[in-house]
C-alpha cells in the first residue's frame, strides 16, 4: 500500500465523518467502530509493506501489536524507520479522521441553521 493509498483512506474517513453528521439521527456508533476498524487495518498494511521496503525486520505478531500498542507503536517505528515525523503523526491522525469529520460536519450543520 503507498503513501498516497493511506492518504486517499484518510479523505475518504474525513469526507465519511462530515457527511454522517449531516444525517438528521447523528452519528451512527456502528460507523464509527467501523471507521476506526478500516483505518487501524490500513496503518498496519502500510507499515507492514514500508518496513519489507526498507529492511526493517519486525515481529512475527507485529500487526497485533500494532493494534494493541497503537500510542507507543507507532513512535516506535517512526524513530526506527528514520521516516519524517510528519508522516508517523499522520498515520497516529487516520483513526480520528473520521471523528474530525463528524465535528466538521456538525460545525457546518450548525453554521448553515
Amino acid at each position: 500500500m503507498s503513501t498516497r493509498a493511506v492518504r486517499n483512506v484518510g479523505w475518504a474517513l474525513l469526507i465519511a465523518g462530515s457527511v454522517e453528521a449531516l444525517n438528521s439521527q447523528g452519528v451512527s456508533p456502528a460507523a464509527g467502530w467501523l471507521a476506526a476498524l478500516i483505518a487501524a487495518i490500513t496503518v498496519v498494511t502500510w507499515i507492514r509493506r514500508d518496513a519489507a521496503d526498507r529492511r526493517i525486520p519486525l515481529p512475527y505478531d507485529w500487526a497485533w501489536l500494532m493494534l494493541l500498542g497503537w500510542p507507543v507503536s507507532w513512535l516506535w517505528y517512526g524513530r526506527r524507520s528514520r521516516r519524517s515525523w510528519s508522516a508517523a503523526i499522520g498515520l497516529a491522525a487516520l483513526p480520528v479522521a473520521f471523528l474530525v469529520g463528524d465535528l466538521l460536519g456538525r460545525v457546518t450543520a450548525m453554521l448553515i441553521a
